[in-house]
This record gives structure tokens, C-alpha cells and sequence, in this order.
């Protein structure tokens, strides 16, 4: 009966951004020698005719005072809609590739944090990637506090502060300038022998409460609580930071770069939190 009555006519009020879109609405008719037929009817309002070749067709229309009831068909109308179509496609093209680099930064994150997830998981030892952890911290809070000046110029009030809420500490400042010679590595050093006796002294607590390899297990489950909690609110400050990179381009900036270079920042300083958040809560819980 179809193909008595003509075969199957595909009619489109409008063209798609995409002429592989067209091209498949049009082999729904006329299949394998089948009869058949498609036509497409659209408008200078469409979407496609707005963005792109609009004001030179409705230029012409005017010049030959066609009435707005009248149907046209001329090459030039087909030119102007693949011309169209060939600007969205190239656009949508380097959409795609922008968003390809985007994701490469994040995947080279994610392979980091995955791989750190998986030591966890797979119950390997983290006492000495813990006292690393530890190490850093002091160092970063040493060096803060200890950049410029001499002993007396140093904040030693603050850095105490901020030490007594990482880790019991038992080192005053007073016994540490009894000597005039007091630099910047010599309070590193005896800062660091401080918190390592302090971890020693927790592990033995932790152990004598539990039992023996209790700290172990304590050590992987504060890991992998923070490094998931960390690694979720990073990808929500990486998100934001996308949505906003396009305006760098009104400074003459490239998005993508200034993505990777943020990025990594970002990255860098959400592994220093989780370095001294993993501490802190191992010293507190």
C-alpha cells in the first residue's frame, strides 16, 4: 500500500545543525530502490538561519520585494544553509576538541588519586608515607613562619598554635632559644624529632587500647576518608573553575592553559590539605 500510494514522504519544517542529521532523515525515504521522496521547508527565523547567512538571503528579498507568503527556491538558499551548517560543525568540532584537553588535565589527576586510593584498598603499609606526610607539614608551617627575619622577628605564637592543633607538642619555644643560635633548621629539626615521638607515643596508645597493627588499620581508614572527601570537593572546584576559564579569552589568554596551570595548582594545594588533614585527625580521633 506505501508504495502504491508513492512510497514514504519525509517532510522537515526545519534543517539540523548537522547535515549527517539530514542525511539520515532523508534515507528514510526511497530505501533500496523504493519509492520515495524528501522536502525540507524552513524560515529566515530558524535557529540555524539566525546564527548564520540570515541578513544576506533577506537582503536579496528585499531587493526583489518577494512577499513574505512566497516560497523560494534557489541555489543560493542551499549554499547559505551549508555554509551554515559547515560554521556550527566546525564550532561543535573545536568545542570538542577544547573539551578532550580539559579532560586530559583531569584525567592525569585522577590517575594519581586513583592509584593512591588503590595502595589503600589493597591494605599496604602507610607508616612511612605518614611520616612523610608529617614531615611536610612541619616543613610548610616551619617555612611560613620563618622566611624572613631572624628568631626574635618570628611569629612563634601563631606556629604554636597551629602546631598544637596537628599534634600534641611538648618542645616550648623558651627551650628552643636558650641559645642565641636558634635558624630555621635547627627549630625544623627539633620540631620534627617532637612529632615523631609524639606518633610513636600514639601508635603504642593505639595499639595498647586495640590491639597489635591497630594503627595500621587506623592509617588506611583516615586515608581513604579524607582522600575521598578531598578528591569529591576538588572535582567541584575544578568544575567551577571550567565554567568560568572561557572569559580568560576576553584578556588574550588561551582557556586551556590557563585551565591546566589553575588546575594544577589547585590539584597541588588539595594534596598539601589532605596531607595535613590525614595528620591531624591520626594525632586527634
Amino acid at each position: 500500500e506505501v508504495r502504491e500510494a508513492g512510497g514514504l514522504y519525509v517532510l522537515g519544517t526545519e534543517r539540523h545543525e548537522s547535515r549527517r542529521i539530514d542525511n539520515q532523515l532523508r534515507g528514510r525515504s526511497g530505501r533500496q530502490g523504493d519509492p520515495g521522496e524528501s522536502r525540507f521547508y524552513l524560515s529566515l527565523g530558524d535557529e540555524l538561519m539566525r546564527r548564520f547567512n540570515a541578513t544576506m538571503v533577506e537582503r536579496v528579498m528585499t531587493t526583489m520585494r518577494l512577499p513574505d507568503d512566497v516560497p523560494i527556491e534557489h541555489k543560493m538558499v542551499s549554499k547559505a544553509i551549508k555554509s551554515a551548517q559547515t560554521q556550527v560543525e566546525q564550532q561543535n568540532m573545536e568545542i570538542r576538541k577544547n573539551v578532550l584537553k580539559y579532560d586530559e588535565v583531569m584525567n592525569e589527576q585522577r590517575k594519581v588519586i586513583y592509584a593512591e586510593r588503590l595502595r589503600v584498598l589493597e591494605g599496604e603499609d602507610l607508616r612511612e608515607q605518614i611520616e612523610h606526610m608529617l614531615v611536610d607539614v612541619i616543613n610548610a608551617y616551619v617555612t611560613e613562619e620563618t622566611s624572613t627575619g631572624y628568631a626574635e622577628d618570628w611569629d612563634h605564637e601563631k606556629l604554636w598554635t597551629a602546631l598544637k592543633q596537628l599534634y600534641p607538642v611538648k618542645v616550648t619555644w623558651e627551650e628552643l632559644t636558650e641559645d642565641d643560635d636558634l635558624d630555621a633548621d635547627r627549630l625544623r629539626e627539633a620540631l620534627l624529632e617532637d612529632a615523631h615521638r609524639a606518633y610513636d607515643e600514639r601508635e603504642a596508645e593505639i595499639d595498647g587500647k586495640v590491639g597489635e597493627g591497630a594503627m595500621r588499620s587506623l592509617e588506611r581508614q583516615v586515608m581513604l576518608t579524607v582522600l575521598d572527601r578531598k578528591w569529591r570537593e576538588h572535582l567541584y572546584e575544578m568544575d567551577y573553575l571550567k565554567e568560568g576559564i572561557g572569559m580568560r579569552a576576553l584578556a588574550q589568554r588561551d582557556p586551556v592553559i590557563e585551565y591546566q596551570r589553575e588546575g594544577y595548582d589547585m590539584f597541588r594545594a588539595m594534596l598539601e590539605s589532605l596531607k595535613e588533614e590525614a595528620v591531624g585527625f591520626l594525632f586527634n580521633l
